[in-house]
């Protein structure tokens, strides 16, 4: 699925933040709340501005929907974690 090109529709950007919310909502607590703190915003924002600012920045080009999947709770690339911390 070519994320960018389906970005600058809203109906897809929409869906596709649905569909990350859903998924920040099934990790542990413990990791949505140390998410928060990383980014510096409330537990109950976290799951919107943490999918907000990743779609943000695919659809912008700051980062590629690779480097978000090969992402893991060890290692962020540096570019994922500007993202998320909205730098």
């Amino acid at each position: 699925m070519d994320y960018k090109k389906n970005l600058s529709d809203p109906v897809a950007k929409r869906t596709l933040l649905a569909q990350c919310i859903s998924d920040f909502n099934r990790q542990s607590q413990n990791k949505r709340a140390n998410m928060a703190v990383v980014m510096r915003i409330s537990e109950k924002d976290a799951p919107s501005v943490f999918c907000k600012r990743l779609i943000d920045g695919i659809a912008s080009g700051r980062i590629t929907t690779s480097e978000v999947e090969t992402t893991n709770s060890q290692r962020v690339s540096p570019k994922v974690l500007k993202v998320i911390l909205g730098q």
